[in-house]
């Protein structure tokens, strides 16, 4: 019979980041996944994606800059690292930063592409295009593909990677086939798009097989924000636009839809993370839509039943156990929010790495402080234990069905911070930090 011990102020904490980017290269890395049949349409992809480079890099010179060897790369501090689309650089980078495990969604910043995902039109200014595939049977062959890379680079010490999986959204049935691979294949959650305006809302009974596929594996919906207006952001300001609506209304949009419609009333399992959405807008948000239940919960549906037959509870009683938070770069007013006002078991804690506004900052020193420590210091330092921990990791391990008592050892063998450690008060960002996460009043400030 084990007895627990009760952890101290000196044990490490493990952390778990619910936002990270990975970002393999078409050329080096994924081509050798590609089916033989489509190799031929496979390099055509490759030339076009090249030429679409080229016209942006001339459109965005101020984010570039010679590597030294005549190649643009994004002018970034983080460019340096590996960790971009090699595993084993990553989990050196994890090491340093204390993080025991983390969530990896596609998009490094590094410029490469999901294989055949439509490109548009490079002279574009607005960078979340909302595009469906031009090739759908193409475009569903390249998510398998990167599926199949993510599945290779997690397989390395595979608690301490959660591979979220592309699916060919488009296609409910061979989303579903995808998510049953995924699964097997040793992923742990799916990387799922935002509403988009060419797809059926997600209350529609077309989606039912997918949400119970979801659900049956233990396999997250994970959205980041990104793609999902129907707008044109062009013209002035237009992409400043843009990042205020995808945050506060189309990367949420996903909500509603799902909980009146009833999936977490017919898959109590089914959970929904939406990432990258920053502020204290849980409470409100809540409000709100129970308001809007109670007002409506007699009005008739297009059966003719009323709003009760698909959503029996309050829709925030479903979103207290079916939603989470992937609160990346958390700042000091939002902790306190969270807790104050009693929804932090559903925030968890991102790095966005290797973004730069994420808190992972590529060292001129390997021995110096992380400025993900530094980023904890100011968003907990005054932050009770248990939420603390909930935030920073446990939480996050429960969603993803990690084993809590496995990070603990990784935590134990890393750089992971401890209580005793995060007590000690940051209250501005290190000079030539730019990061997110030190906000002051949980927005982009």
């Amino acid at each position: 019979m084990s007895t627990h011990v009760a952890e101290t102020s000196t044990d490490p904490v493990v952390v778990v980041s619910s936002d990270t980017h990975i970002g393999p290269s078409l050329k080096d890395h994924m081509r050798k996944y590609c089916p033989q049949k489509y190799l031929a349409d496979y390099d055509d992809y490759v030339r076009e994606f090249e030429a679409y480079t080229e016209v942006q890099r001339d459109l965005y010179p101020e984010m570039y800059e010679d590597d030294g060897t005549g190649k643009l790369v994004r002018r970034a501090r983080n460019r340096l690292t590996e960790g971009h689309y090699e595993v084993h650089a990553r989990t050196r980078d994890m090491d340093f930063d204390g993080i025991a495990s983390e969530v990896i969604f596609h998009g490094s910043q590094n410029d490469e592409p999901v294989p055949f995902t439509a490109l548009g039109d490079p002279n574009s200014p607005f960078l979340f295009k909302n595009l469906p595939p031009e090739n759908p049977e193409l475009a569903a062959v390249g998510r398998h593909i990167y599926n199949a890379w993510l599945a290779d680079q997690c397989s390395v010490d595979p608690q301490r990677h959660v591979g979220l999986a592309q699916i060919p959204i488009w296609d409910v049935e061979a989303s579903v086939k995808e998510v049953e691979w995924a699964a097997e294949a040793g992923l742990k959650g799916v990387n799922f798009p935002t509403a988009q305006p060419w797809l059926p809302e997600f209350n529609k009974e077309v989606w039912e097989p997918f949400w119970a596929a979801s659900a049956a594996h233990n396999m997250p919906l994970t959205t980041h924000i990104g793609a999902g207006a129907d707008a044109d952001y062009s013209g002035p300001v237009g992409r400043v636009v843009a990042l205020f609506e995808l945050v506060t209304m189309w990367g949420m949009r996903a909500v509603p839809w799902m909980t009146l419609g009833g999936a977490f009333e017919r898959h109590p399992n089914l959970k929904l993370v939406i990432t990258e959405v920053p502020g204290m807008w849980w409470p409100q948000y809540m409000t709100q839509l129970d308001s809007t239940y109670r007002a409506t919960i007699n009005a008739p549906t297009g059966k003719n039943e009323g709003l009760a037959a698909y959503c029996a509870k309050l829709p925030s009683e479903y979103l207290k156990t079916n939603l989470f938070v992937g609160s990346s770069f958390m700042c000091h007013t939002e902790a306190q929010a969270a807790v104050r006002d009693g929804y932090y078991g559903n925030c968890m804690w991102g790095s966005d790495y290797p973004h730069t506004e994420g808190t992972f900052q590529y060292p001129d020193s390997w021995d110096e402080t992380p400025v993900t420590h530094i980023a904890q210091r100011y968003a907990y330092w005054d932050t009770p234990e248990e939420p603390m921990r909930a935030m920073l990791g446990e939480t996050a391990a429960e969603v993803y069905g990690l084993d809590l008592e496995q990070l603990k050892q990784i935590a134990g063998r890393i750089n992971a911070p401890t209580i005793e450690q995060l007590r000690e008060p940051i209250y501005e960002a290190p000079p030539g930090v730019n990061s997110f996460a030190f906000r002051k009043n949980g927005w982009w400030d």
